[in-house]
């Protein structure tokens, strides 16, 4: 468990991460994992996603299955994405 920061670009994450990841984008693989706390202003997800997290901007990939709560402003989901937990939109 540990924290990555990235202030700028993208954090593409291909295997697995358990901890906390603040960055301005994050981008989850349809191979990656991610089980923690995620902050940022972008976050894609194809892979798996366990725990919280807070962005702007929300993709949930018809690949993608999250468990957890995910706070968002803006929300695009594919058709057959896995959501076991909490989305909530923030004004």
């Amino acid at each position: 468990m540990g924290e990555l920061r990235s202030p700028q670009g993208v954090l593409h994450v291909e295997g697995r991460v358990n901890g906390t990841l603040v960055a301005h984008s994050v981008h989850i693989s349809g191979t990656g994992e991610v089980q923690g706390e995620v902050s940022c202003a972008s976050l894609n997800i194809k892979g798996r996603f366990t725990g919280s997290a807070i962005c702007d901007e929300l993709v949930v990939a018809s690949s993608a299955v999250i468990n957890g709560k995910v706070s968002y402003r803006f929300l695009t989901v594919g058709a057959g994405a896995t959501i076991d937990g909490e989305l909530t939109h923030i004004a």
